[in-house]
């Protein structure tokens, strides 16, 4: 079991439920799922801290996801940006202090899963 805390911001309940199944099945036990920049922002405040991210660029609401990840302190979670447009140019003008993963959606399953494992802490101790 990997027991690293995954976040998925994503706004699309079936998206969200398709990642958490798929990281579930191979092995991840711990998940928080939010819609909204703002819930995730809010909860950010609160200490809960991710160990990896997965954050879909574009969110229903006032706020994106990269102005969600603005919010982040070190030590910083890893994060895999989800984008139907994999615009590597409007992510390569933000200034982030981290490094990240792009996948462009609809993503590759094994793709998703491989990113997760290889910045999960836990799997990297097995």
């Amino acid at each position: 079991m990997i027991e690293d805390e995954v976040t998925i911001l994503e706004d699309e309940a079936i998206i969200a439920a398709h990642i958490k199944m798929l990281l579930k099945e191979s092995g991840f036990s711990f998940f928080r799922i939010y819609s909204t920049a703002e819930s995730f922002i809010r909860d950010y405040s609160l200490a809960i801290k991710p160990d990896i991210l997965i954050v879909d660029i574009k969110l229903s609401g006032t706020l994106s996801g990269t102005d969600a990840v603005r919010v982040l302190n070190p030590p910083y979670p890893s994060i895999i940006f989800l984008s139907a447009k994999t615009d590597k140019i409007a992510l390569a003008k933000e200034d982030f202090p981290f490094s990240y993963d792009l996948l462009k959606k609809p993503f590759i399953e094994e793709e998703l899963i491989r990113l997760c494992k290889i910045h999960s802490h836990s799997f990297s101790r097995s």
